[in-house]
């Protein structure tokens, strides 16, 4: 349930009202009165009576308080008289019954798009998605003709249905009740359908937002506005996939000289090892991902990272980039000698501290798999332990990838070379996938 209004924030308790449509003058007794208005003006009495808010509690401390409570954002859809679109932005609507289905939404009595819509029989609720922080910053507007410039369909009832939203919930007109300074109006649900099963988009302490059910994304540091943009239109695609290819599915940026954990999944069931910001230096073993691509200049400036590597271990290093432009994925396998190397490692109590003791202990048997074991080398009769794979995520061609994945199998997992070689191919179209919907992303941010 979502109850400040997004205007003002403030709320008051309600009722439903069983009366549709009556608005009474104001009782003579004390206390706030909740009566029902008609479209004629008539009134009737009112269905229950509430103490006025205590003189004491402060206006302010009140929205500060309740702005610790998080808001949906939705707008309320309808169409004029003369067949008009009209729109309101609110962060009140909630569900009140299931039977009857009823819903509500709680507006200003000041707000002027609802003194537009009220005369409306009937009206849709559409449920915003994480993206539309701009959507609602348009329609958040006065104006009459607001939705000239929107993207919108008639609903089979005869709402409008703003494109791309998560959900829509149509609705006959039932009643309004004066609840302070906002109105109660009830909805009476005749249809209501999901249109995109994403993340809905959140308002929370002045500020847009989303809750993340099985994925969490890095909050915007310094220089990393674009990649963290980046995160949240793939937040959605990498919690599906950590379920379809089961493990944690983390999706890195390249900033400033490091890889950091922008966003990351766990299939269900599944631990979530990597603490998000994460930022790991790119020096190898780590990184190759990020400069494979790259010209000749920053693959030996990136190999003479490794201070004190041997000869082979350089060699090593080469053949890894190597292996990863030819099979555009690459795999970490645990060493031969891996009686060291536990299947899985010791639970811990969920404290930052031992979360981050943990993914220390996986980050470090990680980076001793990449020394010299590339996919060419894998043995058709050999069963390897995998801890996990990471492939580049292009967004334009020629270019040195600047995002990458990784699939990080926790515990690790025995697996042929053939498992091996389907599992990185499915992680490889992962991230075909998400650089196609990176670059739609891109592009239609940029036709705006």
């Amino acid at each position: 349930m979502i109850p400040p209004d997004w205007s003002s924030r403030s709320s008051r308790r309600r009722t439903v009202c069983p009366n549709p449509w009556r608005r009474r003058a104001p009782t003579s007794t004390p206390g706030l009165s909740i009566s029902t208005v008609d479209r004629r003006g008539f009134s009737s009495p009112p269905s229950r009576r509430y103490t006025a808010m205590a003189p004491s509690i402060d206006p302010q401390q009140f929205r500060d308080v309740l702005g610790h409570y998080p808001t949906g954002v939705s707008v309320i859809t309808a169409l004029s008289a003369a067949g008009e679109p009209m729109a309101m932005v609110v962060g009140t609507f909630t569900s009140v019954s299931l039977d009857p289905p009823l819903v509500a939404f709680l507006p200003n009595r000041t707000s002027t798009s609802f003194a537009r819509l009220k005369d409306a029989s009937r009206f849709a609720v559409n449920i915003l998605a994480h993206d539309q922080e701009e959507l609602v910053r348009r329609l958040a507007r006065s104006d009459p003709r607001k939705m000239d410039d929107e993207n919108w369909r008639l609903s089979p009832a005869g709402n409008p249905v703003l494109d791309g939203v998560v959900a829509v919930i149509e609705c006959d007109l039932s009643s309004v009740a004066e609840a302070g300074d906002h109105y109660i109006v009830i909805g009476a649900v005749t249809d209501l359908y999901t249109e995109r099963p994403t993340v809905p988009l959140l308002f929370f302490r002045g500020g847009y937002g989303e809750f993340a059910p099985k994925s969490f994304v890095v909050t915007e540091g310094r220089g990393m506005s674009g990649a963290v943009t980046q995160a949240q239109v793939l937040r959605s695609p990498v919690e599906q996939a950590a379920g379809e290819l089961g493990g944690e599915l983390t999706l890195f940026g390249r900033v400033a000289g490091d890889s950091v954990a922008l966003a990351t999944a766990a299939a269900p069931g599944g631990s979530q090892i990597t603490p998000l910001g994460t930022r790991y230096p790119i020096a190898p073993p780590i990184g190759a991902q990020y400069v494979a691509w790259a010209d000749a200049r920053e693959q030996d400036s990136w190999i003479d990272k490794a201070i004190g590597a041997t000869r082979d271990e350089i060699a090593s290093y080469r053949r890894h980039l190597e292996d990863a432009r030819r099979w555009g994925w690459s795999v970490n396998v645990a060493p031969d000698d891996a009686a060291h190397w536990p299947a899985v490692f010791p639970e811990v109590d969920g404290s930052d501290d031992a979360v981050k003791g943990r993914h220390a202990m996986v980050t470090r048997r990680m980076a001793e798999s990449t020394r010299g074991r590339e996919i060419d080398s894998l043995l058709d009769d050999a069963q390897y332990q995998v801890i996990g794979f990471v492939a580049p995520i292009f967004l334009a061609e020629g270019t040195a990838p600047e995002l990458m994945v990784r699939l990080l199998l926790y515990p690790s997992v025995r697996m042929s070379k053939d498992e091996i070689l389907r599992k990185g191919a499915l992680l490889k179209n992962f991230a075909v996938s998400a650089a196609e919907q990176l670059r739609d992303s891109l592009a239609t941010a940029s036709a705006r």
